[in-house]
């Protein structure tokens, strides 16, 4: 996630906030980080939407798109918000039938 959240922040058009679980991410200059604890949880064990968009709507709210890697519950909150959702396959996880 690193390189490509740099990469993107090199675009001057580009204005960025990674939302973590990473307690030390590393830091991108020009990048907004917010470290939540509670995003761990959602992507190893909670899959209900309902409650991510109860705590981070009004954050996905204010951005174009949602970059998810892992955090599948995040896909049908941006598409509720008719935000664009770029989701990151890094493996063969499957990604529930919620999101049909």
């Amino acid at each position: 996630m690193y390189l490509i959240v740099k990469l993107l922040s090199e675009s001057r058009r580009t204005n960025l906030t990674v939302l973590t679980g990473t307690r030390n991410p590393e830091v991108v200059p020009g990048v907004r980080f917010i470290v939540d604890s509670l995003v761990k949880l959602i992507e190893k064990r909670l899959s209900v939407p309902s409650i991510v968009e109860l705590r981070y709507g009004r954050l996905t709210e204010k951005h174009d798109a949602v970059y998810a890697i892992y955090a599948y519950p995040f896909i049908p909150v941006a598409k509720k918000l008719s935000k664009k959702a770029i989701v990151h396959l890094h493996d063969y996880r499957p990604v529930s039938s919620f999101l049909l």
